[in-house]
């Protein structure tokens, strides 16, 4: 599917009038869209409130750099960021997606720091030398972060892009449909590619 930017104005504020949360409009992205984020003020931090759907939080470092996948973030895996200096921030929409900005003065109290937190996991995931294991650790995270408890398994209600998945855990789009193709014939994971869904059996996670 082709994907095409969307950039979205925010209004300016005056954050030295008022600390108090401020919100920006809905946004509605269809699967695929891409929405390029404004960098706000100086102490001002960042929370994607996402109401359905599931977003892909990215950076483009420069103009000839290759982009980042970042973090992922829906209605249950959310929190407040900086906006880092000098990196192009963007969300992508997995599936139809619907959310809105919220900015805020930092201060004592901020929680921590949603994109880190992210970006450790993803260090874990990339790790380990063989793919097949970059793959299960890939996947485990976005079922703990983003799944849900089914009957036989752990559900995620998405699928990547096989190149997406390379860019992340670090390999080439041949070789990450090869080690998927290795998974499912081990019955590590079942993919329904219908209902563009994942799951891993009971007992094979962290095995």
């Amino acid at each position: 599917m082709l994907m095409y930017q969307m950039r979205h104005a925010f209004s300016a504020m005056n954050t030295a009038v008022t600390p108090k949360v401020q919100r920006g409009r809905p946004v509605v992205l269809q699967a695929a869209q891409i929405l390029t984020l404004s960098k706000p003020s100086d102490g001002i931090s960042m929370r994607i409130n996402v109401q359905s759907g599931v977003l892909r939080i990215s950076s483009t470092p420069t103009e000839r750099s290759e982009e980042i996948t970042l973090a992922m973030s829906s209605k249950y895996e959310q929190g407040a960021f900086q906006h880092p200096e000098g990196f192009n921030l963007q969300v992508e929409a997995m599936s139809e997606a619907s959310f809105w900005i919220d900015y805020q003065q930092l201060g004592a109290n901020q929680e921590k720091d949603f994109l880190s937190d992210w970006i450790l996991q993803l260090h874990w995931v990339r790790h380990p030398i063989k793919t097949e294991e970059r793959l299960m650790r890939l996947f485990e995270l976005l079922c703990q972060r983003l799944g849900k408890r089914a009957i036989d398994g752990y559900l995620l209600e998405f699928l990547l892009p096989h190149a997406r998945i390379a860019e992340i855990i670090g390999a080439t789009r041949s070789t990450v449909s090869r080690s998927i193709g290795g998974l499912k014939w081990s019955e590590q994971i079942s993919i329904d590619e219908m209902r563009k869904e994942l799951i891993i059996p009971i007992g094979k996670e962290n095995n």
